[in-house]
């Protein structure tokens, strides 16, 4: 899953019906007139999510970023794990300079030592970190990261299209669960090299990475309430203008008809 922003424009514009995002950014945006909901939640990630930082780097804890520059993704999980470790290990957010890049294009920068350091999901770690080009200071366990990963409907489509939503829930639900039994079933599907596929060290990151994670699971009402702890945290950090409403915007998918 890339930056869910551009999808959630999509789906707001009639072009797009199912993407898959973060918590995170989707609260950014849902405070922007939404026309989608969400409908399955996957735990946050625990190790596969965090703040990188080169192998050489100085940087051996939070603390050590005052001073420093960070990549993150603006309104988005970047922005969030970085923001939510300088708030627990009590760093004023103003000491650390965020650099706000797309993360398709971060790595470059990353690598050529423009920033310090950066703020990203397992994505894009996993080659980073596959490639010993980095390694996590804090990852989404030390973080306290609450950055479930979402999946959003388009509403329009979840109200003509319930059967399919449900349909498509109970495909990933199941075979989420299989992939986290059995993670290397599920990498390089359509090709086993070139520059989509995972080979090597990044190859192992990935299975192991997939195997702590979590499944896609329905909606809870203890995910909802972690859900709101995020959209207040953006809130007081200024990230969105208000608390966003979250529970407005999300999907009952068993009673879904």
């Amino acid at each position: 899953a890339g930056p869910f922003a551009p999808a959630a424009q999509a789906m707001n514009a009639d072009q797009l019906d199912i993407a898959t995002g973060s918590i995170t950014s989707g609260i950014t945006s849902l405070s922007q007139s939404p026309g989608f909901a969400f409908f399955t939640a996957t735990a946050p990630d625990p190790v596969g999510e965090g703040i990188l930082v080169r192998p050489d780097s100085d940087i051996d804890s939070v603390e050590d970023l005052v001073g420093r520059k960070v990549a993150v993704n603006k309104g988005g999980t970047g922005e969030y794990l970085l923001l939510k470790a300088l708030a627990k290990a009590g760093v004023p957010a103003d000491k650390v300079e965020r650099v706000y890049l797309r993360p398709d294009q971060t790595a470059a920068v990353f690598n050529a030592g423009q920033v310090d350091a950066w703020a990203v999901w397992s994505t894009y770690a996993v080659a980073e970190i596959g490639a010993d080009k980095a390694r996590f200071v804090a990852d989404g366990t030390a973080i306290g990261s609450d950055n479930y990963s979402l999946n959003a409907v388009r509403s329009g489509f979840a109200k003509e299209h319930p059967e399919v939503v449900k349909a498509l829930y109970a495909y990933l639900h199941e075979n989420s669960a299989k992939e986290k039994k059995d993670p290397a079933a599920y990498l390089n599907v359509f090709t086993d090299a070139g520059p989509t596929a995972v080979n090597g060290k990044a190859k192992e990151v990935q299975i192991s990475f997939t195997g702590k994670g979590g499944t896609v699971d329905p909606i809870r009402p203890e995910d909802i309430k972690r859900f709101e702890t995020v959209a207040r945290f953006y809130a007081d950090q200024k990230v969105t203008p208000n608390k966003v409403d979250i529970a407005a915007h999300l999907i009952d998918i068993e009673k879904l008809s």
